[in-house]
């Protein structure tokens, strides 16, 4: 997806950040459970693990996702996790909260 240029409001922001085919299905999955990467490559049926690993590197930069390594299962491995972002508050252009 074609980058926006940053608004004041951050509503250009927050489509850059979420926008394009998969993004929002994998916030979704990862919002019900973490998940690891094969998971996510298995549920989400016609992602190319390319597209995957390069969608997940964005929301972990974009701090929507975190990754970290689990020790459970014989296998262990890296899992995604969903990160709770504080909501700023929308400033008209102006600077003062509107």
């Amino acid at each position: 997806m074609k980058r926006l240029p940053d608004d004041d409001c951050g509503f250009a922001s927050a489509l850059n950040v979420v926008g394009g085919k998969w993004k929002t299905d994998i916030l979704w999955e990862i919002n019900l459970s973490p998940r690891r990467f094969g998971e996510l490559r298995r549920i989400l049926s016609g992602i190319s693990e390319k597209v995957l690993a390069q969608q997940l590197r964005e929301m972990e930069a974009d701090d929507l996702i975190s990754r970290g390594i689990s020790g459970e299962g014989a296998a262990g491995g890296i899992f995604c996790d969903r990160v709770r972002p504080q909501p700023q508050p929308c400033r008209d252009r102006d600077g003062t909260l509107g």
